[in-house]
């Protein structure tokens, strides 16, 4: 690996030994790149030589096809290729990687390993190995790449870089913010192609690790704080471990960004799926405070309230409180507490889950639940608890 500056280079990386690249017709494979994008990605591998390059989001094999032809001739050089789905996204016919058969005889497969159906955090920790460079093409929204990034920045080699595709897709697709925001928040040497159309932009980009960027690190795990898409984000199994790896390599004050993170989606995800199904449990100071701030703003509540002492509380600001029906209603709705004693809030949320209720506790859980549902344009927290 040649680990001098990206930004040293003697022309700009999409001219660099271009003559390379354009031995092969890219016109056979579904390349999502551009012609000077795949240039842009030649010309780094062309002249910093990496030894270890991983490839994070595969789809057809286009851009693999392109990384295997920029080391064909580099003898040390290897690539790593992890998706996390098996088939192509457009057509469901197509094996993720395939398009490298079409170059089967040119290219140096004996140096190319490619994982389907896992995500990368399951796939790093056996390989032991660091890397010198990464292209990062994943799902381009929150939290795709910034996740991405973070599981992979412990293996890589100061001097290592990322290259970020579809950097600039949020033109297009507005969430699609991922690769933009990662390439903002780290902190590092930067690149990108220097000969783009008239009336074009650029939608590739590349930064190269040093000890800034593990220095201001917590910047890129701040960004995990806004909101995440349903589209693409891992499940909670893979949630879970790639937390699991991440907590190996980052303190607590970082993982703690993690940890809010993946509560606020996973609150999300509960509270989708409940829909209006969700008794709230509790006839305190936190349900009128609630009702309150619903009646002055003229948001309509009609969700049961459920509590123990409802033969003597009756109603709540005009609502009305009911003894628990755990038995008509179990498996079907979220119950949210909102007893103040903690002790007792705790027992009950504890007879709840017995009986199949999914349970969300805490004023918080409030806070989420009316923001997203009615008006995530209002400072509710400020307003309800005050």
């Amino acid at each position: 690996m040649r680990f001098g500056s990206i930004n040293a280079m003697p022309v700009a990386p999409e001219m660099f030994e271009k003559e390379h690249l354009n031995s092969i017709d890219f016109s056979r494979v579904r390349s999502e790149m551009s012609g000077n994008e795949r240039a842009f990605v030649n010309g780094l591998i062309r002249y910093h030589r990496p030894v270890n390059i991983l490839e994070i989001g595969v789809s057809s094999g286009g851009g693999t096809v392109n990384l295997l032809n920029a080391i064909s001739d580099i003898p040390a050089s290897r690539l790593i290729s992890v998706d996390r789905f098996t088939n192509y996204y457009k057509d469901a016919n197509v094996l993720n990687g395939s398009d490298v058969d079409i170059y089967a005889d040119r290219l140096p497969l004996d140096r190319w390993k490619l994982v389907l159906n896992k995500d990368v955090c399951d796939v790093l920790p056996g390989l032991e190995m660091r890397f010198d460079f990464v292209v990062l093409d994943t799902t381009h929204r929150i939290p795709g790449e910034i996740l991405a990034f973070l599981t992979v920045l412990p293996y890589l080699n100061d001097g290592a870089i990322v290259v970020m595709h579809d950097y600039s897709l949020s033109y297009k697709t507005e969430d699609a913010i991922a690769p933009r925001l990662l390439f903002a928040t780290l902190v590092g040497e930067k690149r990108v192609p220097q000969n783009v159309a008239e009336g074009r932009y650029n939608n590739i980009a590349a930064v190269q690790i040093g000890p800034d960027t593990r220095k201001h690190i917590a910047n890129v795990f701040q960004a995990l704080a806004l909101p995440w898409s349903r589209v693409f984000t891992p499940g909670a199994e893979d949630l879970a471990q790639i937390r699991a790896l991440l907590s190996k390599h980052y303190d607590g004050e970082k993982m703690a960004y993690v940890d809010e993170a993946i509560n606020r989606y996973s609150l999300r995800l509960t509270l989708d799926q409940f829909a209006k199904n969700i008794v709230f449990y509790g006839a305190g100071k936190n349900m009128r405070g609630v009702l309150h701030f619903l009646t002055h703003y003229q948001i309509p509540f009609d969700y049961p309230i459920w509590d123990i002492d409802a033969d003597n509380i009756n109603d709540i600001n005009g609502h009305k409180v009911t003894k628990p029906d755990f038995e008509s209603r179990v498996h079907q709705s979220a119950a949210i507490i909102t007893i103040d004693d903690r002790v007792e809030s705790e027992a009950v949320a504890a007879r709840l889950v017995e009986l199949g209720f999914t349970v969300l506790t805490g004023k918080g859980r409030f806070i989420e639940f009316f923001h997203r549902q009615f008006f995530e344009w209002l400072p509710i927290g400020d307003v309800i608890w005050n």
